[in-house]
């Protein structure tokens, strides 16, 4: 807590300075001050708390400074100082809000006491303050809490009735045992190249796609809970829904319809998902049904898809030896799991059985196998085989055996190369720091490095902060900075192109960042 004294009697300022025990009374900072102009230049610069002021002064008395103050809406509490006892100054000093009015010469022991009680009207204020923001802050912000409780929710495997209530508890929602819920997810890959816009433009187009009214807002029969982005392809919205499961799933039918129309032309691929009607605890199951349906489909599907007609891939046909691969995927032994691709191939191709079949069920499963074993290396898979060279492989594969077995080898190699490469993480962060260096100007995220590099962000984050020692974010920051240090040197070109060129459309704030890292600000440096 900071005061500010301000007499223009410099022997008053001594010995306030000198007669009050200041060590006994709760003010971190003592300013001082010898006339108006110089106390509003101190309240420009500094937070104030109290103010003890003499009133009659040239020029501007204390009166004017606290008419000011109340002009700038501060709420500090004002103790006044005076010679004379004037029931004018005393009448105007009320009107102004001051805490007290303390007649000279000074009682050091009185004044302190007032002190005292003036510092705990601050935290009284302060802490009114504080629970009104926060009241206003927790109405506002429903959305946000609903969706940080769904996140939350789908991240448990099994959520058990105490969990749901201790994050409604936390979250301040009030979901019951008999509310029921359908997801709504949405499956998405953009046509051309992305850039860091296209998440938050998806996300503002779905909300004012579902909040049109002509579409779909809050029904009789549906709530919008949230949408919320499991990934940089996959979101989900959450409905609670009442009635008849009939007439609820026309709304939401249409609705999928509407949306694919309107967006699917910007993406080469878009499919809607939907769960079937769910209990509050078992959301995230439906959540992890839709995730193996696109699982199985290394093409991913465009249209309109429901869970209740999933059916799992008949693998009675042909049975893997799952934990022997699983083991030469540990050992990354190309070859051995080469021998196991062209082992079952020949079985196959000796059983005489179904081409068609026996490929889709062969894949499948060997599919799973490799994505679970990069999920597990904190490796997208479906960022690792959606370029086109993968879905031309795949789409040989029907009736075709020896295109089936191409396709598996490649799958099985490119896997085990790019655990590899992670796992020799210098090798990978030489090339995320090459990348950074070549794209200082665009918007460069955790998020955005992540899907370039097919890694969980967080992971990414935490591999280069560990092989580095220095965060992922303060490296691109002071790579902008040293990049832009060295164009001011060599080159001609303005701050304002220089610093976008770096990644910082914010003119001004660049130069408060350059001015932080060295010192100085960009104009300085070419001055010297």
């Amino acid at each position: 807590m900071n005061i500010l004294m301000v007499d223009d009697d410099k022997y008053v300022l001594e010995c306030l300075r000198n007669g009050l025990d200041w060590n006994s009374l709760p003010f971190d900072n003592r300013y001082e001050a010898r006339n108006v102009a110089e106390a509003k230049k101190i309240l420009s610069e500094v937070p104030i708390q109290v103010l003890l002021c003499d009133i009659d002064m040239p020029r501007e008395t204390g009166l004017d400074l606290l008419e000011w103050l109340r002009s700038q809406s501060s709420n500090l509490q004002a103790i006044f100082l005076t010679s004379y006892a004037d029931f004018n100054y005393a009448k105007r000093a009320l009107q102004l809000g001051s805490f007290d009015y303390f007649l000279k010469p000074i009682e050091y022991d009185r004044l302190a006491k007032i002190l005292i009680d003036a510092a705990v009207k601050v935290d009284e204020t302060d802490s009114k303050e504080t629970f009104e923001k926060y009241g206003e802050y927790w109405l506002k912000s429903a959305d946000s809490r609903r969706e940080a409780f769904w996140e939350k929710m789908m991240r448990l495997s099994s959520p058990a009735s105490q969990d749901a209530r201790k994050l409604q508890d936390i979250h301040g929602l009030d979901y019951t045992d008999e509310d029921t819920f359908v997801i709504m997810a949405f499956h998405i890959k953009a046509n051309a190249s992305r850039d860091w816009r296209d998440d938050n433009m998806l996300r503002y187009r779905l909300l004012n796609l579902m909040g049109n009214p002509r579409l779909l807002a809050d029904t009789p029969l549906l709530k919008k809970e949230c949408l919320m982005q499991e990934n940089s392809r996959l979101w989900y919205s959450i409905y609670r829904v009442w009635g008849s499961a009939g007439e609820y799933w026309k709304q939401l039918s249409n609705t999928a319809s509407t949306i694919r129309k309107h967006l699917k032309n910007d993406f080469s691929e878009f499919a809607v998902y939907f769960s079937k009607e769910t209990s509050l605890y078992e959301v995230n199951q439906q959540a992890q049904k839709i995730n193996m349906m696109m699982f199985n489909n290394i093409i991913y599907g465009n249209g309109i898809f429901f869970v209740v007609d999933y059916r799992p891939v008949d693998d009675g046909q042909i049975v893997l030896d799952k934990e022997l691969i699983d083991q030469y995927l540990s050992q990354q032994n190309v070859s051995a799991l080469t021998i196991c691709i062209n082992q079952t191939i020949r079985s196959i191709a000796e059983r005489n059985l179904n081409p068609f079949t026996a490929s889709r069920s062969l894949i499948a499963q060997w599919t799973q196998i490799i994505y679970l074993y990069l999920a597990k290396n904190q490796v997208s898979a479906n960022d690792l085989f959606s370029n086109d060279e993968y879905k031309r492989l795949y789409k040989n594969t029907v009736n075709n055996f020896s295109e089936c077995q191409l396709y598996l080898q490649s799958l099985v190699s490119v896997s085990v190369d790019y655990v590899r490469q992670i796992q020799l993480s210098k090798n990978l962060i030489a090339k995320i720091k090459e990348y950074i260096q070549m794209h200082l100007g665009e918007n460069l995220t955790r998020a955005s490095l992540g899907e370039i590099f097919c890694l969980n962000p967080d992971y990414l984050a935490n591999l280069f902060k560990n092989t580095t020692g220095i965060p992922l974010i303060r490296y691109i920051n002071e790579s902008r900075l040293k990049k832009a240090h060295e164009l001011l040197l060599t080159t001609d070109e303005p701050v304002y192109n220089i610093s976008i060129s770096v990644g910082y459309p914010n003119s001004s704030y660049f130069s408060k960042q350059f001015r932080k890292e060295f010192g100085y600000g960009p104009s300085n440096l070419r001055k010297c």
